[in-house]
C-alpha cells in the first residue's frame, strides 16, 4: 500500500511537459524569432545584392512600355479587334525628391523581398508554436495548410504583379484631368503602390484557406457560403473595382474572375455540415 500511495506522489509531482509551460513556450517563441530573423537578414541581403535584378529587371518593369502584360494585352487586342488594349501612350517619368531617398527605398525594398521569401517559414514557426495546443486532427490540417497558405500567397502575387500592378500604373500614369499637367511620378508614390498591390493581393489570395479555417471553428458553414454567394459576388466585383481603377469591362474581369473563382474554391473544401 505505501508503494502505491508513493508512486502516485511521484506521479502527481511529475513536472508538466516543457511545451506546455510558459517558460517553453517563450523558448519556443524565442528560437522561432531568431530563425525568421536569420532568414530574413540573409535573404534581404541578397535582394540588396541583387538590386538591378530588384529594380530594373522587376519592380521598375511595369513602368516600362515593352513589359510583357503589354506586349500580351496589345496581341489579344489586335486579335479581338479591340486596339484600346495596346497600352503604347505609357510614358512613366520616375523622380527622387530625397537626397537619401533612393538608398532607403533600396533598404527597405530589399526587407520587403525578404518578408515575402520568409513567409512560408514564418508559417511553418507558427505552426511549431500551436502545435501542441490543438487536437491531432486539426494539428495535421493545419501542417498540410502550410504550403497550400504558400503557394497561393505567390500566385496572388505572381497574378497582381502581372495583371493588377501594370494595368493599375498604366491607367493611373496615363490619366489627365488637363493637358496643362504633366504627370512626374515620385519614388516614393510609385513602389509604394506596386508594393502595397502585390502584397495585398496576395493575402487576398489565402481567402480559401481562411474560409475553411473559419468553418473548423464553426463560424461559416458550406451551406452558409453558398447562400451568400449573390452578397459575395457583388462584395468582389466592388473588390476588383477598387484595385483596377480602369473603366473597361476586360481589366475588371482579369481580376473579378479570379476572386470570384477563390469563393468558390472555399465553398468546395469546406466539409459537407452545417454549424449551427
Amino acid at each position: 500500500m505505501p508503494e502505491v500511495i508513493s508512486s502516485k506522489k511521484k506521479a502527481n509531482n511529475n513536472p508538466p511537459k516543457k511545451e506546455w509551460t510558459i517558460l517553453g513556450i517563450l523558448e519556443k517563441i524565442r528560437g522561432s524569432l531568431f530563425r525568421i530573423i536569420v532568414a530574413l537578414v540573409v535573404f534581404s541581403t541578397i535582394a540588396f545584392i541583387a538590386k538591378d535584378i530588384v529594380f530594373n529587371s522587376i519592380l521598375l518593369a511595369p513602368s516600362k512600355v515593352d513589359f510583357i502584360t503589354y506586349k500580351v494585352l496589345c496581341r489579344i487586342g489586335e486579335s479581338i479587334g479591340q486596339s484600346e488594349l495596346c497600352m503604347t501612350n505609357l510614358n512613366l517619368s520616375i523622380v527622387n525628391l530625397n537626397l537619401s531617398g533612393q538608398f532607403m527605398k533600396h533598404f527597405w525594398v530589399s526587407i520587403y523581398v525578404g518578408m515575402v521569401l520568409v513567409f512560408p517559414l514564418i508559417l511553418f514557426e507558427i505552426w511549431r508554436i500551436a502545435k501542441p495546443f490543438v487536437n491531432a486532427k486539426f494539428r495535421k490540417n493545419l501542417y498540410s495548410a502550410i504550403p497550400i497558405c504558400s503557394l497561393l500567397f505567390f500566385i496572388g502575387i505572381l497574378f497582381s504583379y502581372f495583371i493588377i500592378v501594370p494595368i493599375t500604373i498604366h491607367f493611373l500614369a496615363t490619366y489627365s484631368i488637363s493637358s496643362v499637367i504633366v504627370n512626374t511620378i515620385t519614388l516614393d508614390s510609385y513602389l509604394g503602390s506596386v508594393i502595397t498591390l502585390t502584397l495585398a493581393v496576395g493575402l487576398v489570395f489565402e481567402m480559401p484557406i481562411l474560409l475553411y479555417n473559419l468553418s473548423k471553428f464553426g463560424l461559416i458553414s458550406k451551406e452558409f457560403l453558398k447562400k451568400q454567394r449573390k452578397y459575395a459576388v457583388v462584395i468582389l466585383l466592388i473588390v476588383a473595382a477598387f484595385i483596377t481603377p480602369g473603366s473597361d469591362l476586360f481589366s475588371l474581369a482579369l481580376v473579378s474572375v479570379p476572386l470570384l473563382a477563390l469563393y468558390e474554391v472555399s465553398i468546395f473544401v469546406i466539409p459537407k455540415r452545417i454549424v449551427e
